[in-house]
């Protein structure tokens, strides 16, 4: 796990990300581009046994 930013997890630039043997997780709170100065949060998660093509062409997750 790694982590930078307030303890809130609510302002500019925090940043969390989890990792594991099959999973990423990542939270990010960033600044508007319409509405300015105006966090809002952005979030995604991979699965690395499928991600990008992975089984396709017969290889492991190399995370």
């Amino acid at each position: 796990m790694a982590y930078s930013g307030t303890t809130s997890v609510a302002s500019q630039n925090d940043y969390m990300r989890i990792d594991g043997l099959s999973v990423g997780i990542e939270f990010s709170y960033q600044g508007g581009v319409i509405i300015r100065n105006t966090p809002h949060s952005h979030s995604v998660w991979r699965d690395y046994t499928s991600d990008y093509g992975v089984t396709n062409v017969g290889l492991g997750a190399s995370f």
